[in-house]
């Protein structure tokens, strides 16, 4: 019985710690798009060359 308590409250943890994990990289990710910009408005926009190569 208490081996299956600790397994899971261990699950529990790993699981709330992943969700703490990707909350902060999804905040850090905003911060940072808050101060350079948006990444797609500073990308010049190219030709497909697979499909009409640039000259």
């Amino acid at each position: 019985m208490s081996v299956e308590l600790l397994g899971f409250v261990a699950g529990a943890a790993v699981a709330c710690c992943v969700g703490l994990v990707l909350m902060r990289h999804e905040r850090w990710k905003e911060i940072a798009t808050a101060y350079r910009g948006r990444p797609e408005a500073s990308r010049k926009p190219h030709g497909n060359a697979l499909i009409w190569p640039s000259r």
